[in-house]
């Protein structure tokens, strides 16, 4: 048997190690892929799917973590692929019950809802970002970038009959994209054929822009001020690629108009808000009869034969007629307020949330019809109460004795 010294040892150990060709290490490789995956930016109620591929047949599952925003939906849940060798995730399923917009105070810009996916193995790790806005279309219609820079957030018909007191919210969808700048306009149209335009916001980031375009909030003082009789204005975009870049430089006019067309006020006039389905609020006139119907139970009890009421559980609830519906368009509108749960009713100058707690909808085709539905503050802090001042002194009219009518001559 052969003998090795401890220095041939060595010098063969070094050797191996100066002489022996050097082992690149391998590429690590995917043991998934994802073969479909919805938009980046998306709705929520058409959010797709994923689909994911297994590459690696030695491991069966992969485990998943949700995030929305910073709340954590579920963390490493264990999903299997099928006989395939696929896992589909329902994206919508996922989201659509946990989106609410809060009611927007002033006209800027909201950041979108993050939704996160993170699917990892013992091999491979990936994450996935999503813009979700709550809401969504009709499928087959296809939600892309074109679709978010033509539209406004709003289900009302493009040109709107409605008092001049009526509040009035547009929102629109500002992506990351060339041109850089949305800037968001306003036109007046008079009796006097003169017109007025004004700049109302301009937005460079990302996100859901959501403008107050109140008639009483844009144009009412110049009204006022220039002696100017309104008949209708418009609200629309401007796609610029500076923020000081003019009007006349060719941009693209998106979104396309809205148009609002001024009437007189209706005494039976009320108007409501809500978030529609595309993630946008609405406010819509009912202009039938509001009753009010309280309801409540009184609880009681007797003693010493003397009954002694405990509590009273005493609510408002108003039932609302909508007035005659004229258009399809307003009957959309109301479907959609009904189907909605995030409703305001605007009384003296503030918007107070309500609940709506039943409706009756009977909808003919060539009819005039009109809807019902009950609703109560969700505070039950009604707010009747007012702040007193100073009274004047009392003035006794001169004629204070005579009454026209019956004057005797």
């Amino acid at each position: 048997m052969r003998s090795w010294s401890k220095c041939n040892v060595l010098s063969v150990r070094a050797s191996c190690r100066y002489f022996c060709p050097r082992i690149e290490a391998e590429p690590m490789v995917d043991t998934f892929e994802i073969i479909e995956k919805p938009e980046v930016c998306q709705f929520s109620e058409n959010l797709g799917k994923m689909i994911i591929r297994n590459k690696n047949l030695s491991l069966t599952c992969v485990y998943m973590t949700v995030r929305l925003d910073d709340a954590t939906i579920c963390d490493k849940q264990t999903l299997y692929y099928d006989a395939e060798s696929l896992i589909t995730i329902n994206l919508r399923d996922i989201v659509h019950t946990l989106l609410e917009c809060e009611f927007p105070r002033q006209t800027g810009v909201t950041d979108f809802t993050y939704l996160s996916i993170t699917l990892t193995d013992t091999a491979t790790t990936k994450t996935y970002r999503f813009q979700v806005i709550a809401g969504g279309v009709a499928a087959p219609r296809k939600v892309g970038l074109d679709w978010w820079a033509r539209n406004f957030l709003t289900w009302q018909g493009q040109i709107v009959t409605m008092p001049a007191w009526q509040p009035q919210w547009l929102s629109v969808v500002k992506l990351n994209r060339d041109p850089q700048f949305l800037r968001i306009k306003s036109r007046l149209y008079t009796a006097e054929g003169i017109e007025r335009t004004q700049d109302i916001f301009t937005a460079s980031e990302e996100g859901i822009v959501r403008i107050n375009v109140s008639f009483e909030l844009l144009w009412r003082n110049i009204c006022v001020s220039e002696e100017l009789t309104p008949i209708a204005y418009d609200i629309y975009g401007l796609r610029l690629n500076s923020v000081s870049e003019p009007d006349t430089a060719g941009a693209k006019n998106y979104p396309f108009a809205q148009r609002y067309i001024l009437r007189s006020g209706n005494f039976r006039d009320r108007c409501f808000l809500f978030q529609n389905s595309l993630g946008g609020f609405d406010t819509i006139i009912a202009s039938g009869l509001s009753t009010l119907l309280p309801e409540g139970e009184v609880d009681t009890f007797i003693n010493q034969g003397r009954e002694v009421e405990l509590s009273n559980d005493y609510t408002s609830i108003w039932q609302q007629n909508t007035g005659y519906i004229s258009s399809s368009s307003i009957a959309r509108q109301w479907q959609e307020f009904l189907h909605s749960s995030n409703r305001y009713l605007y009384a003296d100058g503030e918007w107070k949330q309500i609940i709506v707690t039943e409706y009756e909808v009977k909808h003919k085709e060539a009819a005039l019809n009109s809807y019902t539905f009950k609703y109560h503050l969700s505070e039950k802090d009604e707010a009747n109460y007012y702040d007193r001042a100073e009274l004047p002194e009392p003035e006794l009219p001169t004629d204070f004795w005579q009454i026209p009518s019956i004057r005797l001559e």
